[in-house]
């Protein structure tokens, strides 16, 4: 997983109707739009939206049955997310870049130092 990834994730779950979808999701799965609007007290075309921006966070899954779309959890994506916010783990590119930055920071420091 990458940094633009796990940015993703972490920006889906910061709009509130989002955050219910994903817990309604987890909780009853196959349900139409239309009960996700009524659920989340939202428009079906709001909800549309919304379902995308988890899906393209890589939140969910969505795949087509007939009319519907059935809207699952992708729980190795949640299992990451979970793992970053409670051990601290993050994929190693995160840590390789994290650690560029600061070389580079301490680099600008020295140099306007001298």
């Amino acid at each position: 997983m990458t940094e633009s990834q796990l940015l993703a994730m972490f920006d889906a779950l910061s709009n509130p109707t989002r955050l219910r979808l994903l817990c309604i999701i987890a909780a009853e799965r196959h349900l139409p739009v239309y009960e996700l609007a009524r659920l989340t007290f939202s428009s079906p075309q709001n909800v549309s939206g919304h379902l995308k921006d988890l899906e393209r966070s890589g939140l969910i899954d969505t795949q087509s049955a007939g009319r519907y779309k059935i809207h699952t959890i992708r729980l190795e994506n949640l299992k990451f997310l979970a793992n970053f916010i409670l051990f601290g783990k993050v994929p190693p590119e995160v840590f390789k870049n994290y650690m560029q930055e600061k070389l580079d920071e301490a680099q600008r420091s020295s140099n306007s130092h001298a």
